[in-house]
């Protein structure tokens, strides 16, 4: 879809399907009860926050880790709504355009919501030596983006 107005610039918008076998899964509607009870243990696996301002990434690793209990924030205001004791951090680093990605790890280790959790930069700086780079700020680990189900597999499973 392309639209394009003078004046105000163009919009171009490419639909692609991630296979037939996707599941399309909904937001649910989550009452201010529901965010301050303490998220119920749904099985063994780890639980992640996904902080990541692009929609699609947010849902790719969503329906990548169908089984896992997997929270979704857009921004820094909703990474701390939905801070409540996840195993796992996927922080985008360059969340809405801006460079955050350490000043956000410096807050989040302050957070006892955060105590235990493992903070993993996320992102697409993908050059090499880039993911010690990451570890030497602070991070527990790095995930490229594009990433495959295995490497986000391999990311949470490797440090459980």
């Amino acid at each position: 879809m392309v639209k394009s107005e003078e004046g105000q610039g163009t919009e171009l918008r490419i639909f692609l399907p991630l296979s037939d076998e996707v599941e399309i899964v909904s937001e649910p509607v989550i009452t201010d009860d529901q965010k301050s009870a303490k998220r119920p243990a749904a099985s063994d696996r780890p639980g992640i926050l996904v902080c990541d301002d692009y929609e699609h990434t947010r849902r790719i690793v969503q329906l990548t880790m169908k089984g896992y209990s997997v929270d979704l924030a857009a921004s820094e205001k909703e990474l701390f709504e939905q801070l409540d004791g996840q195993d796992f951090i996927l922080l985008d680093i360059n969340l809405n355009g801006r460079n955050v990605g350490e000043a956000l790890l410096g807050r989040l280790r302050e957070d006892p919501r955060a105590k235990n959790s493992r903070i993993i930069a996320f992102t697409a700086h993908a050059l090499p030596g880039q993911g010690d780079a990451y570890k030497q700020q602070g991070f527990d680990g790095y995930l490229s983006k594009p990433f495959t189900r295995e490497s986000l597999v391999n990311v949470v499973e490797g440090m459980c």
